[in-house]
């Protein structure tokens, strides 16, 4: 062969790979674009650091963070849903409502275990069995949707703002065990200082609902049940007559009446947010709240750093009488069954759902993630403490998804006002609190038998005895197997 002749099949050699080479790297500069969805705007900045962490670490995707705040994100999301595949998202929280069988039904979701590496990650899950349990929340019949991602956590507490108890001539040994302590602390802080004894949103039913959270320790009336106030023991609903729901409502009108409510809140002037800015400003002492909030003063009232955390008082009774409850399960975010960049948008899902993302979450907000370091978090400063002391009251509470999967599936529906409108009527005045909750239990008792009834014309196996655990002690651990 002539040197001429291997100099061009040299030279055509290079140009073939030179193409190769361009080719490859415009490749290699196609990014996917995966479109999410959240509602978080106090806890936005982690979220905004994480997709930074996640872009670098994985240059070929994109991350497009749609923040759907203002409180109709459900209603957002399901009219993007109604409308068609070019307006979902790919990844993003699950509403609530639609119920999540609701949202099977509808097939908004991609199973997981589609993905060639879910066996791997789901091994890689702490406690995966317990975690996936077939019917418990996140898996139905075998298929993944979700997963968990908070910790198990006392999601509902009360802050305590110190620099008014201290101008009060109140301090930690003063913080309230029980509502009428509350009530008394209010009293002197309204006497002694410019500042009130309670505010909250006075726009927002949601946020004037978590006042009779304060049940969550006192009595069994919001444990894990179907909807609030189910009695596990008996069977049946029995809000009318729970000692906490009497006493935490009559005890809001007995803080109404005595004006030792943030006169904003009364008026229905303020949302939530603004009474976050109120309890920093110093203008009311005890507000009950999420630890999300804490992420929030950094932007709203970055020098405020004045408070502390205790569990909702007792009301209606002197000694525990409830726990907040955990189980199996779990789920936040799903993928859409129609997405066309199914493998970026599952590479996202898990980075949520990591050890690399709870860390960079733990920079930025309080809210405990279930791939959380504990001991890390706890020791990270006092309030955080408070956190983690008030999350080591958690019990497992009896689980219907171990005993009858298909209670996954059974839909209650309640007709007319729930229980954050019954707290706002009560609040405003327009309603007396024993007919309120006794017209609350014939509805919400109604709307369990119906769904019941439905459930069973279905053909799903359900029944009532699968809602009775009648050796279920509240306050302590509920030893449960499959089956039981």
């Amino acid at each position: 062969m002539s040197k001429a002749k291997v100099s061009r099949l040299a030279l055509i050699a290079a140009l073939i790979g030179l193409l190769a080479v361009i080719s490859f790297s415009t490749a290699a500069q196609e990014v996917v674009t995966v479109e999410y969805w959240d509602y978080w705007v106090t806890q936005g900045a982690a979220v905004d650091a994480a997709i930074e962490a996640f872009e670098e670490a994985n240059p070929g995707i994109e991350v497009n963070r749609t923040l759907q705040g203002g409180g109709n994100y459900n209603q957002v999301v399901q009219a993007a849903f109604t409308a068609g595949p070019d307006s979902t998202p790919d990844v993003f929280v699950l509403p609530d409502p639609p119920t999540f069988p609701e949202i099977l039904e509808a097939g908004w979701l991609m199973p997981l275990n589609d993905f060639a590496d879910f066996e791997e990650w789901r091994a890689s899950v702490p406690n995966p069995d317990y975690v996936f349990l077939d019917g418990a929340g996140n898996t139905v019949d075998g298929l993944t949707y979700s997963a968990k991602f908070w910790s198990d956590n006392v999601w509902i507490k009360m802050f305590v703002n110190t620099d008014v108890y201290e101008a009060a001539g109140l301090t930690e040994d003063d913080f309230p065990v029980t509502l009428d302590q509350l009530i008394e602390n209010s009293r002197v802080i309204t006497e002694n200082t410019d500042a009130y004894g309670v505010g909250f949103s006075g726009t927002q039913t949601w946020a004037q609902g978590w006042w009779i959270w304060m049940c969550q320790f006192s009595t069994q009336l919001y444990t894990h049940a179907p909807q609030p106030g189910w009695n596990w023991v008996e069977g049946r609903y029995d809000i009318a007559s729970d000692e906490c729901a009497n006493a935490s409502l009559n005890g809001l009108v007995t803080l109404r009446d005595e004006g030792l409510i943030h006169p904003e809140s009364v008026n229905l002037a303020i949302d939530d947010e603004a009474a976050r800015v109120l309890f920093a400003e110093g203008q009311f002492a005890h507000l009950i709240a999420g630890d999300w909030v804490i992420g929030g003063w950094a932007t709203t009232n970055p020098e405020f750093d004045g408070f502390r955390i205790i569990p909702l008082p007792l009301a209606g009774v002197e000694e525990q009488g409830g726990s907040f409850q955990y189980g199996p399960g779990g789920r936040w975010f799903g993928i859409a069954a129609d997405t066309e960049v199914a493998d970026a948008a599952w590479e996202w899902f898990k980075f949520l759902h990591s050890p690399e993302f709870a860390s960079i979450w733990i920079q930025y907000a309080d809210e405990g993630l279930y791939r959380m370091d504990p001991e890390e978090f706890a020791a990270s400063n006092p309030v955080r403490a408070d956190i983690a002391a008030i999350n080591s009251r958690l019990v497992t509470g009896p689980n219907l998804g171990l005993r009858a999967p298909d209670t996954a599936q059974v839909v209650f529906t309640l007709e007319g006002p729930d229980m954050n409108s019954i707290v706002n009527g009560v609040f405003t005045g327009q309603i007396e609190v024993e007919e309120a909750l006794a017209d609350f239990e014939a509805r919400i008792q109604a709307s369990f038998d119906q769904g019941l009834a439905d459930a069973q014309a279905a053909g799903l196996d359900v029944e009532l005895e699968d809602y009775i655990f009648a050796d279920w002690i509240p306050t302590e651990d509920y030893v449960q197997a499959a089956g039981e």
